[in-house]
This record gives structure tokens, sequence and C-alpha cells, in this order.
């Protein structure tokens, strides 16, 4: 942090008469929504009548961190701790930080006393049109950063997500303010083409646009807060991506699953848009937010394309699955005090988990016991496993059936099909 400004240095106070009167320059460090001191005057009027001393004065504190992950131009980095100056944690009392001259680093100074030490945590959010955050990512380590007490030359640069040791650990905000939708393309047979040279599914960009009411305007995502996330299912590369300008492409056997964050305050319809790799356009589809009935489910489209003649006609339709994600209900639990969610007390023991059972059949050296079996269950008891893990399958009718990955195998008439066919 930079060198702090002392404001006062007189009348003394001792140091537990400073801590008692934290919440008193608490409430007096009023900052502006972007993170600019505009109360100094009133803050200085109103620990006048205070006792201070110079060890332990209301001085501008500087914060600095360095944010190398891009930003999205409507995005801003914020600041929240354990004082009324800080926001106390919580999302809407929470600071926001100045980008310093188009570089990485964000900065703002906070009223606090110098002779105490505090508690925060960084984090990046958006604005909609109504004036409401929406947290894009935050610091999750279990112990916050500390900003230690400090009346003379105290620089420090923090960077976004990082703590002194090295480890980063950034996670996505709470769903507070805000509604998840996922659409998810798993499947050739989701299409059925009535046109296959107008439509090829098999090779394809699918790109998601939100609409304004009238079905047909696009969106102004920035402006109303909307996030639009898209991911591919292959190992090891499987992470939430922005989405490109032509959208994803989709081939045979990949999983493609876009993800959506709203503003709970909106509504929007989308349109798919389907393109060829030299982004020819393949047709649309519309979802009308009437369709997205409940928590999951699975809705049918019609993929039309334009003709000259101004004529829509369908080229292919789709049976789209997609989920919704709806806000908690009780938010007053949730804030940026900590997260348990990465946490693993060392007094808790390491547990030994018995997969499948006792272990794996089709591998090198398997157990006696076949794997997903009351046989395998009953062994690692008998070896002391702590917990099993074992596949469990629902029937149509209800029962459940404890196996691996049932599988069939096909081949065309008059010809055999080779390897074992577990389902068999």
């Amino acid at each position: 942090m930079s060198v702090p400004a002392v404001l006062l240095a007189d009348n003394p106070l001792t140091l537990d008469e400073c801590n008692q009167t934290s919440d008193t320059f608490g409430d007096a460090a009023a900052v502006t929504t972007f993170g600019k001191v505009d109360a100094t005057v009133s803050a200085v009027e109103a620990v006048k009548d205070e006792v201070v001393s110079p060890t332990c004065v209301p001085t501008l504190r500087a914060f600095s961190v360095l944010v190398k992950h891009d930003l999205e131009p409507n995005e801003y980095v914020g600041l929240t701790g354990d004082n009324k100056a800080l926001g106390e944690w919580q999302l809407e009392g929470a600071i926001a930080l100045e980008r310093k001259n188009g570089t990485i680093e964000w900065t703002t100074k906070v009223l606090l006393q110098a002779c105490r030490n505090f508690h925060y945590r960084y984090f990046t959010f958006v604005e909609d049109k109504s004036g409401q955050r929406h947290i894009r990512l935050w610091e999750s380590h279990l112990k916050p950063r500390i900003l230690g007490g400090c009346v003379a030359h105290c620089p420090q640069m923090d960077v976004f997500g990082q703590q002194e040791n090295g480890d980063v650990q950034l996670n996505r905000g709470w769903i507070t303010n805000e509604v998840v939708y996922q659409f998810k393309f798993e499947r050739e047979h989701m299409f059925q083409v009535h046109d296959i040279e107008k439509f090829d599914p098999e090779n394809v960009l699918i790109k998601l646009l939100p609409l304004e009411e009238d079905h047909q305007t696009a969106l102004d995502i920035q402006a109303a807060g909307v996030n639009i996330e898209v991911v591919k299912m292959n190992n090891g590369a499987s992470r939430l991506q922005k989405q490109k300008s032509l959208g994803v492409a989709h081939k045979r056997n990949e999983v493609v699953i876009f993800h959506v964050t709203v503003p709970k305050t909106i509504n929007p319809a989308y349109e798919l848009q389907f393109h060829s790799a030299d982004g020819k356009s393949m047709g649309s589809a519309v979802i009308d937010p009437s369709q997205l009935r409940g928590s999951e489910g699975e809705i049918e489209l019609s993929i039309t394309m334009a003709t000259p003649k101004g004529e829509s006609p369908v080229i292919a339709r789709l049976k789209l699955p997609y989920l919704v994600v709806k806000p908690f209900s009780d938010v007053g639990i949730l804030d940026f005090r900590t997260t348990y969610a990465h946490y693993w007390p060392r007094s808790w023991p390491i547990l030994d988990v018995g997969h499948r059972g006792n272990g794996k059949s089709y591998i090198a050296n398997p157990p006696v016991e076949l794997e997903n079996t009351v046989a395998s269950f009953l062994k690692a008891y008998e070896v002391f496993a702590d917990m099993v893990e074992l596949d469990v399958h629902l029937t149509a009718d209800g029962v459940p059936v404890i196996y691996h990955d049932f599988g069939l195998r096909t081949a065309p008439q008059g010809k055999k099909s080779h390897g074992r066919d577990p389902a068999r």
C-alpha cells in the first residue's frame, strides 16, 4: 500500500479506547461507489470530539491489487472486510476500486484506524441497469487477508486471488441475485434434420444470444448484467469460457453446455444461431422463457432459415435439455466472511473408500469378489473401509440396480460385434 495520509494527530487515546471506537470511525469513512473518498470533511468532523493519539489515528489506508486475468468492459474489482467502512463482508456495502491508468492495478483509499488489524478480501463484479451488483469471482481462502496497524510508510501490493504463500483460490459468487440457465447439446439424435444439405448437425457452430421482449432484438448483455459461458466436456479441458463471436463448434460425440447467468429481475428469451465452419448461417431457433418450466426438462425447438422471399421454413427440429438454478432463499447467511467449500480440518481423519465395493473387477489382479456386489461391499467392511462407492441405476418402474455403466453393442446385419458387451 502507498503512504497513508494522517488526518488527525491530536488528543491522546489508548489502544483499547481506539478499538472500542472502531465503529465510529467506520461510520465516518464514507466512500463513493467507485472508490473515491467524497466525505473526508465529514469524516474529520465526526472524529473531532474523539480523543486520539499519534499511534491510534484515523488514516487513509491505501489498497492496491493486481488483477492478472482479463476483465469484461463492465467488470470491476471490489473490496470488503470486517469493518463498517469496508462493508462488513456484505456485497452491497463493499467498496469498488478504480483501475489505475488502464493498467492491471486497481486501487482505493479507505479511512481506517491505524492502531488495529483488519481482515479483507477482493472480488470482481458487474452492475446491471438497476444498480444491482453480481459477483463474478471472489477470493475464497479459508483465512482472509490481514491489514496490519500502520502509521508510517506501509507499501503493499496484493495479487488478486493469491496469498503470500502463492496459494491461489477463487470461487464464483453465491447465487443470490441471479438465475443460472444451462442448455446441453449432448447427442446427435437431438436433431431431426429435414434437409441435410442445408443443416448438418455433425459439424456446426452454435451461438446463444439473449433477446429483448420482442424476441427479435439482441439484448445488451453488458448493460443487463448477463454472463454467457460455454464448456466442452473434454477430459482435462472442461472449464467454462466466454462465448466466441460465432459460438462454439459442436461435432459428433461432443457434449457442449451453455451456462448463462441472468439477473433475477429479468427473464429474457434466447436465440440459438447455427453457422457452418466458414461462418455461413445455417438457421436459428428461439427459446421462449415460458418453455422453461420447473428446474429441469427438455424443450422441442424448430430450427428455421430465412429465405429471400421472407419465408422461414423449418429445416430441422431440436430436443434440448435444460437446467434452471434459482437463487438462495436465505441470502442473509451468505457473505464474504469465509467458505468451507475447500476446507478439510486437520482433526478429520483420512478416509478409506472402497471403489465399487472392494475394488474394480476388470483390471489386472482384481479382487476375488465381483465389483458392485453385496459380497464386495462386505469384504470392504471386513478390511476396515470407512465407506464404499457404488453405481446405482433406476429402472423405468423404479427398481434400483447396482451396476457400472450398462452398455449395448450393435452391428449391421451379417456382421459380428467384437469385444465384451457389459450389458450381456
